[in-house]
């Protein structure tokens, strides 16, 4: 079976604070493993305060976690759809409460 690989990128939509996402776990993954499904985990400063989307088909979001640390977010992916290749994740700020 051939295992390709699929690239995660991060894409902080808030203009000046694009800086925020400091590590990603893991950073990549190969399509067409035996687990389609992913918890990535992404870690900056306040990382929590943002909402993640992703707009591809291919790859769904299919649940968010956060941790009492704000400075982690864990991301539930599907890749069962998925093919070799990139997509992005948006981070938006959330409103505050």
């Amino acid at each position: 079976m051939k295992k390709f690989f699929l690239l995660i990128i991060l894409v902080a939509s808030i203009g000046v604070q694009s800086q925020i996402i400091q590590k990603v776990e893991p950073s990549s993954w190969w399509a067409d493993m035996e687990y389609m499904n992913v918890q990535v985990l992404v870690y900056g400063t306040g990382i929590a305060d943002y909402t993640p989307e992703i707009n591809d088909n291919l790859v769904r979001l299919i649940g968010v976690e956060r941790s009492k640390n704000k400075n982690y977010l864990f991301l539930n992916l599907d890749f069962s759809q998925s093919k070799p290749g990139v997509f992005k994740i948006l981070l938006k700020k959330r409103p505050l409460k």
